[in-house]
């Protein structure tokens, strides 16, 4: 399957199927792919992909990008999500997080 294909079938498959199909790919294609799709997308994603996936996709996400993308996920999933990053990733988007809501 090619990026192309991949983007287009994207609304017409189940988030699974999408992390699944993701997973084929190479990390640069992946950072392509992550670039494309809307924060809502990601976040599907990473809602429903395995460990590997997840890691990956968050490789590739922009870092000011993340606040945006873990907005359209609930609470459990965040916290999920956030376990997969770095230590000092959580602590800053954890810093960032406190400033907004003062």
């Amino acid at each position: 399957m090619s990026i192309e294909q991949f983007l287009n079938s994207y609304s017409e498959s189940y988030p699974i199927d999408n992390s699944i199909a993701l997973s084929s790919f190479d990390e640069k294609s992946i950072e392509s792919i992550i670039a494309k799709l809307k924060d809502r997308n990601i976040a599907e994603l990473l809602k429903v992909g395995d460990r590997e996936v997840c890691k990956s996709i968050l490789k590739h996400i922009e870092f000011g990008r993340i606040i945006s993308v873990l907005n359209e996920m609930k609470t459990d999933d965040v916290v999920d999500v956030m376990g997969l990053m770095n230590v000092d990733i959580r602590k800053i988007l954890l810093n960032e997080n406190k400033k907004t809501m003062n």
